[in-house]
């Protein structure tokens, strides 16, 4: 099993995190509209009983930052061609829908995807 975790620390504007195995997550800065992946080492649970997972932090968070925890599922889908829909479309909706709530940034990602699956190419992307 994989996972990740995250403590989100608002007073001090700061993200702990431990990966097992799980993709990174994803965190948008608007102001700069750059894109960092929450990485660190880390095996699926399970793996290793002596394997230590590491902390990783990361400081000076501004406001509007989006963060996104995601599965392979979204960005391994394929369409009937075979081709896989991949993180830029999923980049590209967080970037589009940066303004929205989270339950909107989450269903034009769906949304999107469902579309990628049919074959249907956003004119955006």
């Amino acid at each position: 099993m994989t996972l990740f975790y995250l403590l989100i620390d608002h007073s001090f504007r700061s993200l702990r995190w431990v990966r097992a195995g799980h993709d990174p997550a994803i965190l948008y800065n608007p102001h700069s509209d750059t894109f960092d992946e929450l990485r660190g080492s880390g095996l699926p649970m399970g793996v290793d009983g002596d394997w230590r997972y590491e902390v990783k932090e990361k400081q000076s968070l501004s406001k509007d930052q989006i963060i996104l925890i995601g599965t392979d599922g979204i960005w391994e889908a394929q369409n009937a061609a075979g081709e896989l829909f991949g993180k830029e479309p999923v980049y590209e909706m967080i970037r589009q829908n940066a303004t929205q709530s989270s339950n909107e940034i989450l269903a034009g990602i769906i949304d999107e995807l469902n579309r990628f699956k049919k074959g249907i190419v956003h004119p955006m992307i």
